[in-house]
């Protein structure tokens, strides 16, 4: 079964620790926790206690105190959310996490949806519905497709494709989130994948 503190490592990875710039939609955040979808993250107790100048280079004493609350919130609000621990690729499950932290549960598990899907039978009766909601179905499609290695090769691919599109559609929309282009698109990659 795939690893959560590996998937969290990673992403982690993808994310800048502490960050208020008012293109952001998200607002402020710290580690990708943004504080106007998740106010209530006891971290931002641990941020609001520090002066607003210093909250961009916080010290090591703080980031360990807000290392615990990181954890805590990714693994209860992302991790078991997605079912994490029945995914059996450590590749799949990095992907659909790193996706659902940056851009939602729903539309991480829609695009794993959409990629079995794809790589499944051509009997429509049997496609997955994709609403966005991880089930046993899902869980099961995942698993089955991914014991074969060029099955999952490909539905990492795929996953990160949509990512990547997803970005593009953003960036058309509203030509203001272009600043966040080479940050987003960096996070779209392979190499760091487990297979």
């Amino acid at each position: 079964m795939a690893d959560f503190t590996l998937s969290l490592r990673l992403t982690l990875k993808n994310e800048g620790h502490y960050s208020f710039n008012e293109i952001d939609r998200g607002g402020e955040t710290y580690c990708g926790i943004s504080r106007k979808s998740h106010p209530l993250w006891p971290g931002w107790q641990i941020i609001d206690t520090i002066n607003a100048e210093e909250r961009s280079s916080l010290d090591q004493v703080v980031v360990r105190k807000l290392s615990t609350h990181l954890d805590n919130f990714y693994y209860t609000e992302f991790w078991t959310r997605l079912h994490g621990d029945e995914i059996i690729s450590q590749a799949v499950a990095n992907v659909v996490f790193d996706i659902a932290v940056n851009m939602g549960i729903s539309t991480s598990v829609k695009f794993l949806q959409r990629a079995c899907n794809s790589l499944g039978t051509n009997l429509k009766a049997s496609d997955l519905v994709i609403d966005g909601i991880i089930g046993d179905r899902t869980i099961e499609r995942v698993n089955y497709l991914t014991t074969k290695v060029e099955n999952l090769y490909v539905l990492v691919k795929m996953l990160l494709f949509q990512q990547g599109m997803r970005y593009m559609d953003i960036m058309d929309k509203d030509h203001s989130q272009r600043i966040f282009c080479r940050g987003w698109i960096n996070r779209v990659k392979y190499n760091e994948q487990v297979i």
